[in-house]
């Protein structure tokens, strides 16, 4: 997750399985995406800015900055070693990645397949998360996540707590759940994929 700057500040109820509702304000915007995956020159020009420091720009979004730019070659080394310490071993390392025809998006990093052994749902890099389900976070990686900015314009509720889900074979980011503390976060789509077709309504999937 990263940060950008609004001149007004921006009101959120969150709501949590069952009737609690935590109020959020902050006085910034924010981007959800994998840091990663970010375009490290827009990262170099938050650092240029101040928004960014030397620190996050290296730990958060794993780009190497210098004064005169983004050292290229340091920050893919960087972003690999990252990714790797996400899932605790090297990338792609247990084969479990398969084919994806014409998959049906189900988030920015998740797939929805049909495949020979039926429904699947798979990350972007190939790899199983589930058959015959959509309940697909017992197959990721699950890290505790927080909030990294260093303006202190946004806080989570004392209540709440974040979950980040990645990808097992490459590490990439595929969702960051908040929900209340010694909650487990809980699959917020399934579907009944025995009456799913997949030929209609997939934008709302």
């Amino acid at each position: 997750m990263w940060e950008g700057h609004s001149a007004h500040p921006c009101r959120v109820l969150l709501m949590s399985k069952g009737t609690s509702r935590y109020p959020h304000c902050s006085t910034s915007t924010v981007d959800w995406g994998d840091p990663l995956e970010r375009d490290p020159e827009a990262v170099w020009s938050d650092f240029q800015n101040g928004a960014v420091s030397f620190e996050a720009a290296r730990t958060v979004y794993g780009v190497c900055v210098t004064e005169r730019g983004v050292e290229v070659e340091e920050t893919s080394a960087l972003r690999h070693r990252l990714l790797q310490e996400r899932i605790g071993k090297p990338s792609m390392e247990d084969g479990a990645l398969q084919d994806a025809p014409a998959p049906i998006a189900l988030g920015p990093s998740l797939l929805l397949v049909k495949t020979e052994q039926g429904w699947q749902v798979q990350s972007r890099a190939g790899y199983v998360l589930a058959t015959g389900t959509t309940a697909w976070r017992a197959r990721a990686v699950a890290r505790p996540a927080r909030i990294e900015n260093d303006s202190g314009h946004i806080r989570l509720h004392e209540n709440l707590a974040m979950t980040a889900f990645y990808c097992p074979s490459l590490g990439m980011l595929l969702a960051v759940d908040v929900h209340e503390k010694d909650a487990h976060p809980v699959d917020d789509i399934l579907l009944d994929l025995e009456s799913f077709t997949g030929e209609k309504n997939t934008t709302n999937v």
